[in-house]
């Protein structure tokens, strides 16, 4: 687990008492200040990469004046930035046609809330964590449905306002987790 992923968690944890626990707006504000803190944090990354190849007698040989820096930018973006920038695509796409989807049926399926918590959690679960995310939604969602109306003995629409942050969050432990496999780290950019 990298600093990313750590912040990752503190941001959701965040989200999860700020916007459930006090029940306070989690909005577009709560979403670009995690989108400005990831941003913050990759690029101190790259920073660092670069004291590091600097630092090295061999290394630095791969750092302008020596090379041409494109070297450098691709090995950050595809080794740092990638994952996060798919994620974030991912995210706000997932924002716009959520939105739209529920805006065309009078907001129907989710609360104003859930919203930003989708697009938080499919930006900060990375990538592929944001598959792995999907994943996990629809498993639990078609397991909550299914016991939820063998239950009550009929089919009902279940909220999952409560459940979008947490299992964010359990996608990043697992995301962790996975990656020890040579399947799933194939996945990362």
């Amino acid at each position: 687990m990298w600093l990313a992923d750590y912040v990752s968690l503190i941001i959701i944890l965040s989200a999860f008492i700020w916007g459930i626990v006090l029940r306070r707006p989690v909005g577009g504000r709560f979403l670009l200040s995690a989108i400005i803190v990831i941003v913050i944090i990759l690029g101190y990354t790259t920073y660092q990469q670069f004291l590091l190849w600097q630092s090295n007698e061999i290394s630095k040989f791969l750092l302008p004046p020596h090379a041409p820096a494109n070297y450098f930018i691709f090995y950050t973006f595809t080794r740092i930035w990638a994952a996060y920038v798919i994620s974030f695509i991912v995210g706000i796409l997932g924002y716009w046609m959520i939105s739209y989807f529920n805006k065309r049926h009078q907001g129907k399926f989710f609360w104003p809330e859930e919203i930003y918590f989708i697009a938080l959690s499919l930006f900060l679960a990375g990538h592929p964590g944001w598959i792995l995310y999907l994943i996990l939604i629809s498993s639990v969602y078609s397991l909550w449905l299914i016991a939820y109306s063998l239950w009550l003995k009929k089919i009902e629409r279940v909220s999952f306002y409560y459940l979008w942050l947490p299992l964010a969050a359990a996608t990043i432990f697992f995301d962790v987790w996975l990656q020890q496999f040579g399947w799933y780290s194939n996945l990362i950019v």
